[in-house]
């Protein structure tokens, strides 16, 4: 009957022991490195970028809202065209606030300063205030492809509130160049934003103006 080392056994089981804790030590790493993003997230929003006008180009009071986003946009990160049918996105690029109510302040903000309306509601309207004439959207297209042209695809309405009958409206296309990197994103966003606004508002002085 052969005798046990006890001497190798030791050994093996200190060998065994420390393989057992680098593993253990080597996962912790491993979990800790997948929670937490070895970079912050970036945030980005819309501006207004209307100038103030003195002249009132309406005196009705109006409202923004509903707009809707197409399903595709709605979502956190910004949105880059990756050509064809490929859309791409990175998780380090966020707006700052649901792009949906971006695009409502946004609007209501630039409408404001375009006809210099006594008062710019924002949807959901108040019972005890409603505004004579809405505008209502639904954001179609919204990015930037392969080429770095950021395109705005908008089917829009002004609604008049009291008989809700569809007064003018259109589906409208805007494009323009834009720069590098999500804040030259977002800039161009807002831009073509504007150019949408310059539209309405011009559509709401002529369904205003007296008769």
């Amino acid at each position: 009957m052969r005798s046990i080392n006890v001497s190798s056994v030791n050994m093996c089981r200190r060998v065994w022991q420390s393989c057992l804790v680098i593993g253990v030590l080597l996962g912790t790493l491993l979990l800790a490195a997948c929670a937490s993003p070895s970079q912050p997230p970036q945030f980005f929003i819309l501006q207004p970028l209307a100038a103030t006008t003195d002249a009132a180009t309406s005196s009705a009071v109006l409202g923004v809202g509903p707009i809707a986003v197409a399903d595709y946009l709605d979502r956190p990160q910004l949105l880059h065209s990756g050509g064809g049918f490929e859309l791409q996105h990175s998780d380090l690029e966020r707006w700052g606030e649901p792009l949906e109510r971006g695009i409502i302040r946004v609007t209501s903000e630039n409408l404001a300063r375009l006809t210099a309306s006594p008062q710019v509601q924002r949807f959901p309207f108040r019972q005890d205030s409603q505004p004579q004439w809405v505008v209502r959207a639904v954001i179609l297209a919204l990015d930037i492809n392969a080429q770095g042209q950021a395109e705005l695809r908008v089917d829009w309405q002004w609604v008049e509130q009291a008989t809700g009958k569809r007064m003018a409206g259109n589906i409208s296309r805007f494009e323009q160049a834009a720069g590098d990197g999500p804040a030259a994103q977002a800039k161009a966003y807002s831009e073509l934003l504007l150019q949408w606004h310059t539209q309405l508002a011009a559509e709401i002085k002529q369904l205003t103006l007296p008769e």
